[in-house]
């Protein structure tokens, strides 16, 4: 009996173990998924938080690439319409009045013929008799030879000097470029 009591006594320490043991582990577990899911939290807290960071930085590259796409198509605008303009001053020249082309080629010898050039020239409106009859021509003794295309090239001794109508609105339109691309803004 006394066997039996001793038994007894050990499958109850035994069974006090056990249940102590098992509650320790369910602790331990509890305790484990605790720590678990706040570090599921925290790592969700921060994977969230590098989206939104990511989803602004995404934003705002899209924001400039919309942005330099409007300047390229704002600045392609732009040059169409600058070429348009050279376009009209070009037939506006290439169309003038005699009276007008004469005192546009008049001035612009005068500030560039020297003696001895020959002077190459186009221009709807004029002829041969109109180009020698000008005061330049006539003061500098200009040879004067049909040109291919509109306006007045000088051929010189020291230099050539390009005063085609092209030329002329090119180097304007250069010149003034900015001022131009303001006015159309």
């Amino acid at each position: 009996m006394q066997g039996d009591l001793i038994v007894e006594r050990i499958l109850t320490d035994a069974k006090i173990q056990a249940e102590e043991l098992n509650q320790k582990a369910q602790e331990q577990v509890a305790k484990m998924q605790e720590e678990e899911n706040a570090w599921q939290k925290s790592r969700s807290q921060e994977t969230e938080k590098k989206l939104k960071q990511k989803d602004k930085e995404m934003s705002l590259a899209n924001n400039i690439r919309v942005n330099i796409e409007c300047k390229k198509l704002e600045l392609e605008s732009k040059k169409n319409m600058i070429d348009n303009i050279k376009l009209k001053a070009y037939n506006e020249l290439c169309s003038m009045k005699k009276s007008q082309a004469k005192v546009l080629f008049e001035r612009l010898l005068k500030a560039n013929a020297e003696e001895g050039d020959i002077l190459l020239w186009r221009c709807n409106g004029l002829t041969e008799k109109d180009i020698l009859s000008l005061p330049t021509v006539k003061k500098f003794s200009l040879d004067t030879k049909d040109g291919e295309e509109y306006g007045i090239f000088l051929c010189g001794k020291k230099c050539d000097k390009n005063l085609l109508f092209k030329t002329l609105i090119e180097d304007y339109v250069e010149g003034n470029l900015k001022e131009i691309c303001e006015m159309l803004s």
